[in-house]
């Protein structure tokens, strides 16, 4: 997950050096890259949301996770 102001482009490097071996997944937190910011204060809890839908919507039940900075937070 990407750094505050960020967006999951900056990770492209890192995610297509690991896709043999995993199935690679990058998100835009609200508020970031292509994803506008919705009606409520910037927290971790609300970006924590975010990756949640994500996973709900692409069907996945557990995963591990990584991220830079402000995505080490979520």
């Amino acid at each position: 997950m990407h750094a505050a102001l960020g967006s999951a482009g900056q990770l492209g490097a890192l995610a297509n050096r690991c896709t043999d071996a995993l199935n690679v997944h990058r998100i835009d937190f609200e508020g970031h890259g292509a994803v506008a910011p919705r009606a409520r204060p910037m927290r971790t809890e609300f970006l924590a949301e975010n990756v949640i839908e994500y996973m709900d919507a692409q069907g996945i039940d557990a995963a591990h996770l990584a991220g830079h900075s402000l995505g080490g937070y979520v």
